[in-house]
């Protein structure tokens, strides 16, 4: 454990702040990693039958955290202004994910398909929202 001691509450703040987006960053590289492994189709390669599955089996994220992540992974790849949001902290993984699924789930089940303008208004109107 970090000794906090010689931290002022002011420094404690603002080192912290520094992390979060550090770790923002990190998330919105880890989405590129995945859509590069995703198309090599990599995780065939090393022997998993799904992106998901090498993200579970190999990488060790839990089946949500790992659906998340690939699910923001292909709305950040169609909407770079949803990657923005996400390394922003204006939108969070979870609402990038259900963004996504929402449009999957509308275009199979109801055959409607959303313009890449209308896409991107939803991500604007749901910054800030969880």
């Amino acid at each position: 454990m970090k000794n906090f001691k010689n931290y002022s509450d002011h420094e404690l703040i603002q080192a912290v702040k520094l992390r979060v987006a550090e770790e923002r960053a990190a998330t919105c590289d880890i989405l590129d990693f995945l859509f590069e492994i995703q198309n090599r189709l990599l995780f065939a390669s090393t022997g998993f039958s799904s992106l998901h599955e090498f993200c579970v089996r190999e990488l060790g994220y839990s089946d949500g955290a790992a659906y998340r992540r690939i699910s923001a992974m292909k709305l950040a790849r169609e909407l770079p202004v949803a990657k923005s949001a996400i390394e922003d902290g204006k939108l969070s993984l979870t609402t990038a994910s259900t963004l996504q699924s929402f449009f999957e789930r509308e275009n199979k089940e109801r055959k409607k398909s959303y313009s890449v303008e209308e896409k991107s208004q939803l991500v604007a109107e749901l910054q800030g929202k969880s």
